[in-house]
């Protein structure tokens, strides 16, 4: 019994040997120690063309933001093998943030992005509540 477990615990010794003496290189869209789990754009940082010297752009669910309900990310593969995620924002919190070059849910919205004041400017309280700027100048 005794000579059982040392048998037992030298060949898993030996057996973790064997297993660290190879190392996949994956195709862009493959990730894992065998190359065999699909990347998840949304899970995992991907490389991004519009950051400087190929950088790492966060992961797909930190740009849409999908801790904010409403937000959704969804991971693609392109036809040429191209890791990408898109964003489905939720339109009344939160939408794109244009000043980013990457797809994203970072733009807190008022309500104000979609009223127009015929004689004012719309201006939003803390809450997101719109409030004319002309009601402002009366009171």
């Amino acid at each position: 019994m005794g000579n059982f477990s040392t048998y037992k615990i030298v060949l898993t010794f030996y057996a973790l040997i064997i297993l660290q003496k190879f190392t996949c290189h994956c195709k862009p869209q493959y990730t894992g120690t065998l190359c065999n789990e699909p990347v998840d754009a949304c899970k995992q940082r991907i490389q991004h063309p519009y950051l400087m010297n190929g950088g790492l752009l966060a992961a797909g669910d930190r740009a849409c933001n999908v801790n904010e309900e409403g937000n959704l990310c969804y991971s693609f593969i392109s036809n040429e093998g191209d890791v990408y995620y898109k964003c489905k924002c939720d339109g009344r919190k939160w939408g794109p943030d244009p000043k980013l070059p990457y797809d994203n849910c970072l733009k807190r919205r008022s309500q104000c992005d979609s009223i127009v004041c015929i004689h004012g400017k719309c201006v939003a309280n803390e809450h997101g509540a719109q409030v004319s700027k002309s009601y402002l100048l009366i009171r």
